[in-house]
């Protein structure tokens, strides 16, 4: 016997075996991002469900920079994936409200009544690096 041969590699460094590793983990991570998209997709149609058909909504009209309420009716696109709520300003112009994408809403972001809202709490969140931060909290 010959003992000064080189020693076999490991048998995870042989690159059939590597290509199919490295397929197994894609496959498995394919896997994955379809069950989010399936997760996701549920969570949009159970928000679409429970909304009702029609309903009193606070709008923000982009044309006559007005904040106001009034009934709104749901709107699902042809797809099932987006729904919103529509109604129309004063001015004639048609609002919107997000039931699926409320990221995207207008009202939250554009509203004079959700920006005076946050105004009024903001005083209550003192921030680290205000003045009286160290008065309210002090080190422990």
């Amino acid at each position: 016997m010959n003992y000064e041969q080189e020693p076999r590699p490991e048998i995870e460094h042989h690159p059939h075996i590597r290509d199919l590793i490295q397929r197994q983990e894609k496959n498995v991570e394919d896997r994955n991002i379809h069950r989010n998209r399936e997760k996701e997709k549920e969570e949009r149609n159970k928000d679409i469900i429970e909304e009702n058909g029609i309903e009193l909504k606070e709008f923000w009209c982009n044309e006559c920079s007005l904040d106001f309420a009034q009934i709104a009716y749901k709107q699902v696109d042809n797809w099932g994936l987006n729904a919103c709520y529509k109604g129309k300003c004063e001015c004639g112009k048609w609002v919107i409200r997000y039931i699926t994408d409320k990221n995207r809403d207008p009202y939250w972001n554009e509203s004079d009544k959700t920006v005076a809202l946050s105004r009024v709490n903001a005083e209550d969140l003192l921030q680290p690096h205000q003045s009286g931060f160290n008065l309210m909290y002090k080190k422990i």
